[in-house]
């Protein structure tokens, strides 16, 4: 076939893919003139080989022995290294990028330097956050103006890059999304969802019909997947989870936020290049350094973020427990708190360090309207028949993570189980704590 015609990359891929088409995606990979056949021992190995050159001979095509390799468990593909410790870029590739300036005045250079890079973003943790900068100024209103912050880019992206391969542990790949104009003002809950429906998406090829574990630090994006009522937009995006086997998980570790270091770094960058006229946009919230303080941007306008847990707990019990403010409820503690101070997920660490608060237990009425008369239940006729259960919660969590106990009675005999749980735990968790607790020493209970 000569060189230099339009279709003959497309042509050349379809005579290769109908000469293996039977081999395909079983042993044999395919693209263009570069043929990949893997095996799961030796043996076997030779076997397929004979197959591949019995279909090359048949196809009567030519191969280069100087360009083959065979029986090696290291081999260069397509721009990467493939071997049993996993999948990492091309040496030549990475030293290449590494000798690219670290200042790319010119939008044909950028844009280089983003393709090349942007090959290997599955090797890349958080490549869109690091890209975007670059990528802004890409864009048509843009003046190509280059600030510091685009130099730490540009250098964030060549290290990750030369690391990558040396990381123990790590993922078999990373896949990030830069939401859109529209998709950065819907609700949190929704941009999770989002976030699940592309990744299975993009990975559906691989996970096909293996069941896949989700974590997540939305607790309540399990219970979204399964609800009735929604709307049409959440209708959409719900129809595509239903083609896979998945199962959400609440994830609490992922809820515990950085202490802002990289924020405050990023912000002092920025504000030194930008001299200090505008805030950094930081995973879709406005950031500045002033004071000494991290400041964030919200509705009810600036506030001080908080960073670590010991800090956050030390503002809970300042507005809460100081002898001056008398022990307010949730909702003044709240509004006392949100007035200055600002930190991911304040509203349910502010909820429980109220109602964990041993003094306001004791000493406050409570202002429930008082019940109605109790009623007799009948009794048992015998052991187990009839149970009584009841979670005892704002408990100190423990090294397991336990932070309530489940209590189940059986009313005739008045023996009873505690089991160890979470206050957040599901209902379908609680039912497995039962079956596994109760149900398998006792039988299925009538009531």
């Amino acid at each position: 076939m000569p060189f230099g015609l339009a279709r003959a990359p497309s042509t050349f891929q379809r005579v290769m893919q109908n000469t293996f088409m039977k081999e395909l995606d079983e042993y044999v990979v395919v693209y263009l003139d570069d043929v990949l056949v893997y095996s799961k021992t030796k043996d076997l190995h030779y076997d397929h080989l004979r197959v591949v050159v019995q279909r090359v001979r048949h196809a009567r095509l030519l191969v280069g022995l100087s360009k083959c390799e065979l029986v090696t468990q290291k081999v260069q593909y397509l721009g990467f290294v493939i071997e049993p410790g996993g999948v990492g870029p091309d040496p030549g590739k990475v030293q290449a990028v590494q000798q690219w300036p670290t200042e790319l005045l010119d939008r044909k250079q950028l844009r280089g330097f983003l393709g090349m890079v942007g090959y290997y973003r599955r090797l890349i943790r958080n490549f869109n956050k690091w890209a975007h900068p670059l990528y802004k100024l890409l864009r048509e209103e843009s003046d190509m103006t280059w600030w510091p912050v685009h130099t730490e880019a540009v250098q964030r992206l060549k290290d990750a890059l030369a690391t990558c391969w040396n990381k123990k542990d790590s993922p078999i790949a990373f896949e990030s999304k830069k939401l859109g104009e529209r998709e950065q003002f819907i609700p949190a809950y929704e941009s999770e969802l989002l976030a699940i429906v592309y990744a299975l998406m993009k990975w559906k090829q691989l996970i096909g019909t293996k069941k896949v574990r989700i974590e997540t630090d939305h607790a309540t994006l399990g219970r979204m997947l399964t609800q009735k009522s929604v709307t049409p937009r959440l209708g959409y995006w719900l129809d595509k989870p239903a083609d896979f086997d998945i199962e959400v998980v609440w994830a609490e570790q992922y809820t515990k936020c950085k202490d802002f270091r990289e924020v405050v770094k990023a912000c002092k960058r920025h504000q030194e290049g930008e001299q200090g006229e505008k805030g950094l946009t930081w995973e879709g919230r406005e950031y500045r350094w002033e004071n000494h303080y991290l400041w964030v941007s919200t509705k009810p306008g600036w506030r001080i973020c908080v960073p670590g847990n010991e800090l956050r707990k030390e503002v809970c019990t300042h507005f809460h427990d100081h002898i001056l403010t008398g022990h307010p409820g949730l909702e003044r503690t709240r509004a006392a708190i949100r007035h200055i101070f600002w930190w991911p997920g304040m509203e349910s660490d502010i909820e429980g360090f109220v109602k964990s608060c041993v003094q306001c237990a004791k000493r406050k009425a409570s202002h429930l309207r008082a019940g109605g008369l109790l009623q007799p239940l009948t009794i048992p006729e015998a052991p187990w028949e009839e149970i009584a259960m009841d979670l005892i919660v704002g408990l100190p969590k423990t090294k397991e993570g336990w932070d309530a106990i489940l209590t189940v009675v059986c009313r005739l005999t008045k023996m009873a189980h505690f089991i160890p749980t979470r206050q957040c735990a599901s209902t379908e968790e609680v039912a497995k704590l039962l079956m596994r607790e109760v149900v398998r020493l006792h039988g299925v209970p009538s009531a």
